[in-house]
């Protein structure tokens, strides 16, 4: 998704907020098959790092958990509440 600068959103307090009251997220890793993503809940702790850790629960016989493991990238996608503004208004 192309943000024009206008929206861009730089206040960490507001992108932890984003990520508190949204707790599912979208969890996209890559494996030798591809990309693969999955709803997960997630907790966020702002107390922890320079800005804050997010914390998943995934069964172990959940694919995903070796995924993860395997200590390659990962993307946590999470959004609040979204709409269509038509470009006429």
């Amino acid at each position: 998704m192309y943000p024009p600068p206008c929206f861009e959103e730089k206040h960490v307090e507001v992108l932890h907020r984003l990520m508190a009251d949204n707790p599912l997220a979208a969890l996209v890793t890559h494996d030798p098959n591809g990309l693969d993503a999955n709803h997960v809940p997630f907790g966020f702790d702002r107390n922890q790092g320079e800005y804050g850790i997010l914390h998943a629960h995934v069964a172990r016989a959940n694919p995903i958990c070796q995924e993860i493991e395997s200590d390659s990238d990962a993307l946590v996608i999470s959004q609040g509440a979204s709409g269509y503004i038509s470009p006429t208004f």
